[in-house]
């Protein structure tokens, strides 16, 4: 009972911190230089001439060609005017702000800009007609215009062009944007927990933690966009008030869209429980939500929230963070099966709890957390992440559990677990806290896209903001998220938007 109530404490004091440190992130956040404006820049893609698929890309500093990128933001480019003229251009890269294209002795590079005049001629180029395809583009460097960016052993280097040969590898085919964004999407109230869902109807529908003046506020609202780069802009609508009475008056977190036989259910977290409403209604932003009541396991009524569902092998699975009275200060991940999509059957099994350091991280020692499970099918294989650490600290990330997607998921031996978190805070960029994460694919181009929830500032119980990037697939069929990007640089907008 005394470590319940410690919980309980602990909640309502984070209420009061959050509430004094919205309003510090947000000084923290608008005294930060000023992030490129979406939509000003080009970004652009270099593809080999001969050599379909191949781009340009970054490894271990020198610039090389190569086939499946991941992370794919790696191989994107921002278009500036050239450093030392601004008849020219220079290339910064997406993925590492201030680090730019670089003539290195004959070597491009990708080398952080240290404001010297030799620095800035030697990233600069010139955009020509390519040389073997009007189509196309080649680049001369900027100091000796006999100089031609060309692809050598798969390498990119400056020499003189020779002959047709020479001609293929010194151009490219440069794909380019200017329908761009930055991260984080909304900058107007703190939007943690975010949750994405692409129907059938052509529309996302997006939810989050509803939060006013960083305050927890007991309503689910609903954003409804063709645009996923745009969901979270858009006038939200509230769908459901929390009851005056009962066990889900406060504290309602992480609601979750789903829609099931043709039935759209809402998973929220009130309380420390899990709840679960219901719409017939084609719209979900329209029609009456239902209480349909809370999903528990019958033996083991504990704290649990961040509920999401598995379907695997034709049954439906719920997962969801909880404790144990045997265990209160650790927060793991559960797994039921569902006879229903508002029940559970069976016991509750334990797929993960906080065994590494990156996963127990608070704001002032210790504090063990597995949350926020998300889940991700690709290839016959079945990930789910989850959020480690404390939320409200810079060191909120992900991690990831894997098994194979004919596998029985109630087998806790079925499940590998990631030694390392699979996406964390990035300095670099300038997001901190990253987690609580949800996936989509874009309507346009089926390409696969990461939602998630950063702070602006590594202070403790900085404001939450939903961001959202592409990510793609290692060679092996595991997801590659990268790492955080789009703060001090434009990203592209899912294709079509």
């Amino acid at each position: 009972m005394e470590e319940r109530m410690n919980k309980r404490f602990i909640i309502n004091l984070t209420k009061v911190l959050v509430v004094i440190a919205f309003i510090v992130g947000f000084a923290f956040y608008f005294g930060r230089p000023k992030e490129t404006s979406s939509g000003a820049d080009t970004i652009v893609r270099l593809q080999a001439y001969d050599l379909l698929g191949y781009y340009l890309t970054n490894s271990d500093s020198e610039m090389k060609v190569d086939k499946d990128i991941s992370p794919i933001y790696d191989s994107y480019y921002v278009q500036r005017k050239g450093l030392a003229n601004s008849k020219y251009v220079s290339l910064e890269s997406v993925s590492h702000p201030g680090h730019f294209l670089k003539n290195d002795n004959n070597i491009l590079t990708l080398s952080e800009n240290d404001g010297s005049a030799d620095f800035k001629e030697n990233a600069t180029f010139k955009k020509v007609s390519g040389l073997a395809s009007s189509a196309y583009t080649s680049f001369q460097a900027y100091k000796d215009s006999n100089l031609y960016m060309k692809i050598k052993d798969g390498k990119c280097i400056f020499e003189e062009i020779s002959g047709a040969s020479d001609k293929k590898d010194a151009t490219f085919k440069l794909y380019s944007t200017t329908s761009t964004m930055t991260n984080p999407r909304d900058t107007d109230r703190d939007k943690a927990d975010p949750y994405v869902y692409s129907h059938t109807d052509g529309y996302y529908y997006g939810m989050h933690t509803y939060t006013v003046d960083g305050a927890y506020t007991p309503k689910l609202i609903m954003y409804k966009s063709r645009n996923l780069s745009d969901l979270f802009n858009t006038e939200g609508k509230i769908i459901w008030t929390a009851p005056d009475f009962g066990w889900n008056t406060e504290n309602i977190w992480a609601p979750e869209l789903h829609y099931i036989d043709k039935v759209w259910y809402i998973y929220y977290s009130g309380g420390g429980k899990t709840g679960v409403l219901k719409n017939t209604n084609a719209d979900p932003t329209t029609g009456t939500w239902t209480d349909a009541g809370r999903l528990y396991v019958e033996d083991a009524d504990d704290w649990a929230i961040d509920g999401t569902i598995l379907m695997q092998n034709g049954s439906l699975y719920f997962l969801w963070s909880g404790i144990t009275p045997s265990d209160p200060g650790v927060q793991k991940i559960f797994i039921s099966k569902m006879s229903s999509p508002t029940s559970l059957t069976g016991k509750r099994v334990e797929l993960s709890r906080p065994s590494f350091s990156w996963e127990q991280q608070g704001t002032n020692g210790v504090y063990n957390v597995n949350e926020g499970p998300s889940v991700l099918q690709h290839n016959g294989k079945t990930f789910v992440t989850y959020s480690a650490s404390f939320c409200s600290t810079q060191y909120y990330c992900l991690g990831m559990l894997t098994c194979d997607s004919k596998a029985d998921p109630l087998v806790p031996s079925n499940w590998t677990k990631s030694q390392k978190p699979v996406f964390q805070a990035s300095e670099e960029n300038g997001l901190w806290g990253v987690g609580h994460n949800s996936f989509v694919k874009s309507k346009n181009d089926d390409s696969d896209w990461i939602i998630y929830h950063a702070m602006m500032s590594p202070n403790n119980y900085a404001p939450r903001m939903v961001s959202m990037q592409r990510f793609t697939w290692n060679s092996d069929g595991t997801p590659n998220f990268g790492t955080p990007v789009g703060r001090y640089n434009t990203i592209p907008k899912p294709n079509g938007e």
